[in-house]
């Protein structure tokens, strides 16, 4: 693995970020909501509150107006030198984070889909891996961003030249998140320079702590094990048959996870896409009772 650098910001989407009818829809980042903590899993990512409540983002599987009905955008991934370039075209109106990525990644250099495909791994501080990424494709982007960027409506004959600037990567990566992990502001990136085997998307980091039951579900039939890694003369990576301390989901003693309790702030009301009126999601709180060790889900809707 090569580090690319550290997470410098995570964020949420409460709601849409595009508002009104074609061709007049408009862009606005309010919706977004900056968290401490992030908790990544295939459906999508929670972004911790300030009170500790995990809010949905609108890309998750469970919201009520999720984005990602195909399960291919749930997660988003960006970089500070791709805010660099698209602050040099359209000036201070870009701001990190503005574009709508969940994770902003310090880096020296800029990323194509190519350079991201076999996967980056997100890891703490100290180098343990939390939890994985499948690069999946690049954020195209849209007219309502384009003319937000631009300060206001941007007429076709000049869109074209600022749509291909924007495409390629500029604007982020779209994600699957490969097992679940929480990973925090000041974690660090790397990304993978060997291709995967076809088992990989099975390799799940090895969990510190308990996992609680109200997430368990997300992982169904987990054995953690360490993270397999390629050694010298090996052609593929190879998967324990069976893990040194299988996890038993089934026998998790109720005091094993930390009570349900609390709701989630309510969304912030807003219009949003397909013409659905706005709602409050809500669902439980899983990490008041070990604040350190849980990995929360979204409630069933």
């Amino acid at each position: 693995m090569r580090d690319i650098g550290r997470i410098v910001r995570l964020q949420i989407q409460r709601s849409s970020l595009k508002t009104g009818d074609k061709p007049n829809r408009v862009y606005d980042p309010a919706p977004l909501l900056p968290v401490p903590r992030l908790a990544v899993s295939p459906e999508g990512v929670l972004g911790e509150a300030a009170d500790h409540s995990w809010v949905v983002d609108i890309h998750h599987g469970a919201h009520p107006d999720t984005k990602n009905p195909d399960g291919q955008h749930g997660v988003s991934l960006g970089f500070t030198t791709h805010y660099a370039a698209m602050r040099d075209r359209f000036g201070d109106r870009i701001t990190l984070g503005c574009a709508g990525d969940n994770i902003l990644v310090e880096a020296d250099r800029r990323f194509e889909l190519e350079d991201l495909g076999s996967g980056v791994a997100l890891r703490s501080a100290s180098g343990a891996d939390l939890v994985r990424l499948s690069v999946l494709d690049v954020a195209h982007p849209c007219r309502p961003f384009t003319g937000w960027a631009l300060g206001g409506r941007v007429e076709t004959e000049a869109l074209k030249s600022h749509l291909q600037f924007l495409d390629g990567g500029t604007r982020g990566f779209y994600c699957l998140g490969v097992g679940c992990g929480i990973v925090a502001v000041g974690d660090r990136v790397a990304y993978r320079y060997f291709f995967p085997c076809e088992s990989s998307a099975q390799l799940v980091p090895r969990q510190a702590g308990r996992l609680p039951a109200a997430f368990a579900r997300e992982l169904p039939g987990l054995r953690p094990e360490r993270l397999a890694v390629p050694a010298a003369g090996a052609d593929r990576i190879g998967e324990r048959e069976d893990a040194a301390h299988p996890l038993d989901l089934t026998r998790l003693a109720p005091h094993d996870a930390p009570a349900l309790g609390g709701m989630v702030a309510d969304l912030e009301e807003a219009a949003v896409d397909r013409h659905v009126a706005p709602v409050h999601v809500q669902h439980h709180d899983v990490t008041r009772g070990d604040a350190n060790h849980g990995i929360p889900g979204a409630a069933a809707q």
